[in-house]
């Protein structure tokens, strides 16, 4: 998620980072929407798909009158299309997503719309509860060859922010940028 929606890095970003005022309250990280530029593809999504919608409705209509099972399922499925592709584009540009922590407990909270969906609760490892490693697939050609000349396509991988349970591990945030990941990872720490 870190490569697209990303998670501020100091505390000085207030408008998505919430530093709790009194004991017991909690710190929280808000993912930041995505940029500008794609809510112009939005728009163009809407707009093309809005024109679609209302050139088939008729014809799906049609189809479903027809009394054909095969013909109603067809219409009804054209009709969900038309309408599920928008709603399930204004929720990938309505996600959020909350690190909320105090003390040892961690509390990742994803949000549609601004609403909570999905919740999970996580106490903390009392050593190394926070950790980044890096991740890579595997090296392309450019990196294999080795020429300097192909340097600039080498597969670098990204980074990885995990937190530790217990019992499990659980990927905070992602990032191309080590050094972004250290600052979240050391905010994340002081409280």
């Amino acid at each position: 998620m870190g490569l697209f929606y990303i998670l501020p890095t100091s505390e000085k970003e207030v408008d998505r980072v919430q530093t709790p005022a009194n004991a017991g309250e909690f710190f929280v990280l808000k993912t930041y929407g995505p940029p500008l530029l794609f809510w112009g593809y939005l728009v163009a999504i809407l707009l093309t798909i809005g024109a679609l919608g209302f050139l088939v409705w008729a014809p799906a209509n049609k189809l479903v009158l027809t009394g054909d099972v095969f013909n109603i399922i067809l219409g009804h499925g054209v009709k969900i299309l038309v309408l599920g592709i928008p709603l399930v584009s204004l929720a990938f540009f309505f996600y959020e997503k909350h690190l909320k922590k105090s003390g040892n407990l961690l509390i990742i909270e994803h949000r549609l719309f601004f609403l909570p969906v999905w919740t999970t609760k996580i106490n903390l490892k009392s050593e190394m509860p926070l950790t980044i490693q890096h991740f890579l697939d595997s090296p392309n050609m450019a990196r294999k060859r080795g020429e300097q000349d192909l340097r600039a396509f080498y597969n670098h991988g990204h980074f990885n922010l995990w937190a530790h349970a217990e019992d499990k591990t659980y990927l905070l945030d992602r990032s191309s940028q080590k050094n972004d990941l250290e600052k979240i990872k050391s905010l994340l720490q002081q409280y």
